[in-house]
């Protein structure tokens, strides 16, 4: 018979190893149990990693960090999955990646997630296709271009259009690839070989409803970055870059918009520079508006011109073909009627023939492009 104090050593000493090793990484893991499974259309992903590194619990390291729930749910997105439902977290994991500024967390202070569960979320509709994200989207063999045409119409509309031609309500959000490549243009149905054809990198679309009638950007981007709070520097800073932006996207002004420091880098959609400092200033939350801007209520000095049109033809979007579009067009169109310049347009698409102002020819096409209106300034 063995000694009841040899067997009573030998269980105290099996039990303490367990909790030795608990303690000892007590101090590093948040230590929530996960569930096996969430149901069928749910994922586990343990240890997550991106570009070879763990996957930081912020989207960014400054101003608005995004902490959390918005790091895991751009994690699922990436894998293909609507949203996250839960995480936990690694503290002090060394280096780790931001998914938001796609850089890397170095130090001790960085914090990984250890786990995400991730889902999808199904529409109710009988016929509408499920929400997706669609990495490297491809039409006729190409990446989808970040504009529907030929430098025009680019950024959310064509991420809407894609979204669209495959089912879906909207584009949820999307991002665009830094290089440039062969594209296809959905709206001119051929492929971009110019300097500037980039491509989508990835949209997520949803169903339901179309946003385009509803213009709400939280987090808005111009070429694949978020857009400076200055048209250009120094000039045309908040409600006019807020405006300028929401003209970009098919509308006249912005009616709200916050201001988002510490958001770099960023860009400035009057002449595509990059301010590349993390101290860069950005807007966000931004309300996009068919109204007129705000500073053209009332003004004498300004003039709302409905179907603009030239020698009984509707003006079209280019001084030539191909060339010198929207701001120079309206512009010319300003002086032409005694103004100075154009503060803001609506376009218009599909209503051909156009007359172009700066030879005076004809776009003879039933696809050719002009505007709803113009708003000039003395």
């Amino acid at each position: 018979m063995y000694d009841l104090k040899i067997i009573q050593t030998l269980l105290f000493t099996l039990l303490l190893v367990p909790c030795q090793v608990f303690a000892a990484n007590s101090e590093k893991f948040d230590t929530r149990a996960m569930p096996p499974s969430y149901g069928p259309d749910t994922q586990i992903f343990d240890d997550p990693r991106y570009a070879g590194s763990r996957i930081d619990k912020c989207l960014y390291s400054g101003g608005d960090r995004q902490c959390g729930k918005p790091a895991a749910d751009r994690f699922c997105e990436l894998q293909g999955y609507r949203e996250s439902i839960s995480y936990d977290l690694i503290e002090r994991a060394g280096n780790t990646f931001l998914l938001g500024s796609e850089s890397k967390c170095r130090g001790s202070s960085c914090d990984a997630f250890r786990a995400v569960a991730c889902r999808y979320r199904v529409s109710s509709g009988g016929d509408q296709v499920p929400d997706r994200l669609y990495k490297t989207p491809e039409h006729n063999g190409a990446p989808v271009s970040e504009c529907i045409r030929q430098d025009r119409d680019c950024g959310s509309k064509a991420a809407n259009r894609f979204c669209r031609d495959k089912g879906h309500g909207y584009a949820a959000s999307f991002r665009v690839e830094s290089s440039q490549k062969r594209t296809w243009l959905l709206g001119d149905a051929k492929y971009c070989n110019g300097q500037n054809c980039k491509a989508l990198r990835y949209v997520r679309c949803e169903s339901g409803e179309t946003d385009s009638d509803n213009g709400f950007y939280a987090e808005p981007s111009y070429k694949g970055k978020r857009i400076h709070r200055c048209v250009t520097k120094g000039n045309k800073c908040d409600q006019k870059a807020a405006d300028e932006f929401c003209i970009i996207n098919g509308y006249r002004s912005a009616s709200q918009y916050e201001r988002w420091r510490n958001a770099g880098p960023t860009i400035r959609i009057g002449n595509g520079q990059i301010c590349s400092k993390q101290s860069c200033d950005s807007l966000k939350n931004i309300q996009c508006s068919y109204d007129p801007p705000k500073n053209s209520s009332g003004d004498r000095n300004q003039k709302t011109f409905v179907n603009p049109t030239h020698k009984g033809y509707p003006i079209a979007r280019c001084m030539n073909r191909g060339e010198r579009c929207d701001q120079e067009a309206v512009d010319e169109f300003c002086r032409m009627n005694g103004y100075r310049e154009a503060i803001a347009w609506q376009p218009a698409e599909d209503i051909g023939p156009t007359v172009r102002l700066g030879n005076e020819q004809l776009c003879n096409k039933r696809s050719c492009d002009g505007f709803r209106d113009v708003v000039c300034r003395r």
